[in-house]
């Protein structure tokens, strides 16, 4: 088996990236959020009450909360990688200290 190596630097990027989609997942989670009762209306205003009926109810269940989900599964996936990369960086201190330096 080959030797898993990690480049802190690296490990943190990722972490960035995920960060990033995660914050894009709330954002549009929120937007969705601030203008969907409006257009929930404005198919009640046409008078389209089945397609205001079935938005509403997405607004209100499973795919507005796969939004949540979603930002959800990348802020952990951020974590996970920052919190590697910060395990990378300390076994490295490790690893460089000397004896002289333990003392």
């Amino acid at each position: 088996m080959t030797d898993f190596t990690a480049d802190a630097d690296t490990l943190d990027t990722q972490g960035s990236l995920h960060e990033q989609i995660a914050q894009f997942y709330r954002n549009l989670a929120e937007q969705v959020q601030a203008q969907g009762y409006r257009i929930v209306e404005e198919f009640l205003r046409v008078q389209d009450s089945d397609d205001a009926s079935q938005y509403q109810l997405w607004l209100n269940t499973a795919g507005f909360d796969q939004l949540e989900h979603e930002a959800t599964l990348h802020e952990t996936w951020a974590r996970y990688f920052f919190d590697l990369a910060r395990q990378v960086r300390e076994a490295e201190i490790r690893l460089s200290a000397t004896p002289s330096d333990a003392c």
